[in-house]
């Protein structure tokens, strides 16, 4: 268990459909199709790609097999399904925020959004800082309060992850170290494990 404090936004799950159109896009698809998620499996975004993959396969009548590629927020996959020869057959399902946010913030994320055609939004989520259910906080309020005179363990999801707790440490005053992850599966067994104070997440909550 863990609980959801403040701070709700939006997560947008991009579907980047590569095709050229064309007359040989008449027998789409006559081959298996390979959907790239940015993301460790078991994480939010993991489970929703491989429902999604599920359906396609049914409806499209052709396999849709899940590859994880995680790192960067989501970015490592953008980038390698970008360069991918443009003919409906590499699909990459990931947040908005990793042809958005971090190749703004990431000098390794080097991805042109002209180079990813959108498709659709699959899914939204909340944000929201979470803890596990022990924590003696469940407020920022009470948060801050507690973390006066600690360093508080966060887990690092993203670079816009980083940035909102960056924020709140310089507002605050917080001293924060921050612990790597490379999704929500990560996330979740740091939270449950008690081995981190916070972490800040997207995705489905109880």
């Amino acid at each position: 268990m863990f609980k959801l404090n403040f701070l709700r936004g939006i997560f947008l799950l991009l579907l980047g459909f590569l095709f050229s159109i064309s007359s040989s896009f008449a027998d789409y698809p006559n081959k298996p199709i390979k959907l790239y998620i940015g993301y460790k499996a078991g994480g939010g975004t993991d489970t929703v790609g491989r429902v999604l993959a599920k359906v396609m396969s049914k409806e499209l009548g052709q396999q849709v097999n899940i590859i994880n590629k995680p790192g960067a927020g989501g970015c490592v996959a953008a980038m390698q399904v970008s360069k991918m020869k443009p003919d409906g057959y590499s699909l990459i399902m990931d947040p908005s925020s990793s042809v958005t946010w971090a190749r703004h913030t990431n000098p390794k994320c080097k991805i042109k959004v002209s180079e990813l055609d959108y498709v659709g939004t699959i899914a939204q989520f909340n944000f929201g800082l979470v803890s596990h259910v022990s924590a003696p906080y469940n407020t920022i309020e009470e948060f801050v309060e507690w973390s006066k005179g600690k360093t508080v363990s966060y887990v690092l999801l993203s670079p816009g992850s980083k940035a909102l707790m960056k924020y709140i440490a310089a507002e605050k005053g917080i001293k924060v170290n921050y612990v790597p992850a490379k999704g929500g599966a990560d996330m979740i067994q740091l939270i449950l494990g008690k081995q981190v104070d916070m972490s800040f997440s997207g995705g489905i909550h109880r």
